[in-house]
């Protein structure tokens, strides 16, 4: 995974680069949790990948319930050891429920995305359309990683 910094685009008005960069910021750490939940399917659990990425398990376990966003040394720990991974690409819609839920209380975050995510696959099969493959994958991380 390429470490993402802010990206500065021309174009962007000055007045929406605050939320272009919110954005940007959702979509790297976004990233990162997809390659950690990724991760820790294959491992011993929490404990085990923090130990590999040179972080404490509760880094991990916050970073996955989305409760907070590391520090940046251990964000930087993060990133590098996510460096050696395959890529998970976050899909959009992914990002954008992190964004709709990130000015929630930190305790109420993962159970707000488990609650969007569960009403938006009742609204597919309510309509009789297939549900997305990133939205039978949300809701799978989201019950196996409480």
């Amino acid at each position: 995974m390429q470490p993402v910094d802010r990206v500065r685009r021309s174009g962007v008005p000055p007045e929406r680069s605050g939320e272009f960069n919110r954005f940007a910021d959702a979509w790297m750490l976004e990233e990162l949790r997809q390659v950690v939940r990724r991760e820790l399917r294959t491992h011993r659990g929490q404990q085990s990948l923090a130990r590999m990425a040179g972080v404490g398990r509760s880094v991990v376990r916050k970073l996955v319930e989305m409760r907070s966003v590391p520090v940046t040394a251990n964000l930087d720990r993060l990133r590098e050891w996510a460096a050696d991974r395959p890529l998970a690409e976050a899909p959009l819609e992914a990002v954008c429920l992190a964004l709709l839920v990130e000015e929630l209380p930190a305790n109420a975050r993962y159970r707000a995305r488990l609650e969007l995510a569960e009403a938006l696959t009742r609204l597919h099969r309510e309509a009789g359309s297939e549900v997305p493959g990133w939205l039978v994958r949300e809701l799978e991380d989201r019950r196996r990683h409480p």
